[in-house]
């Protein structure tokens, strides 16, 4: 049934546009709705987001880095890392190029990460594999987590440090 069948004369057509425009406004205001719903869903079940944190004062080869609970409502539980660094050049001591595969170093921190919570942490490249003088390391950061009672992994990208900075940055 139109409105216009209902209240007859010139008022009813604009009465029946009014309702159009209301429609239409209940309709753009659900749409955005379920846009920022599906977006906080997103970013609740989004793995946390780890990310190199370059300072020029650490030490030499700390890998400084932090990781971010996205999420707006949970908390991620018993937070654990361990930075693996994948390759490491450098020179020995007679001058000689090395490369060689460092070894994981497991950071057993066992940290809850409330929602939009940060934390920044430190780990050390080291060990007797090393080269004497390194000029260049690629690793990264594994994470494992306990989130909705579930253990879950999560990995940082690739991380690369030189001797030339001595700061670490994502790799491009």
């Amino acid at each position: 049934m139109i409105l216009a069948d209902v209240l007859p004369g010139p008022h009813a057509a604009i009465m029946q546009m009014g309702m159009n425009v209301l429609r239409r406004w209940r309709l753009l205001l659900a749409a955005v709705l379920l846009v920022i719903a599906g977006g906080a869903t997103a970013n609740e079940f989004a793995a946390p987001l780890i990310t190199s944190v370059p300072l020029s004062g650490d030490e030499t080869l700390t890998l400084r880095f932090a990781v971010a609970n996205r999420g707006w409502l949970f908390t991620i539980h018993d937070v654990d890392f361990t930075c693996v660094p994948d390759q490491v050049t450098g020179r020995d001591a007679t001058g000689g190029v090395v490369k060689v595969h460092g070894v994981a170093f497991p950071l057993n921190v066992d940290i809850d990460l409330g929602p939009r919570a940060s934390f920044q942490y430190t780990c050390p490249i080291q060990g007797p594999h090393l080269p004497t003088e390194v000029e260049h390391i690629i690793a990264h950061v594994e994470m494992a987590y306990t989130r909705f009672g579930r253990r879950s992994e999560a990995h940082s990208a690739e991380l690369i440090w030189d001797g030339q900075s001595k700061i670490w940055t994502a790799a491009p």
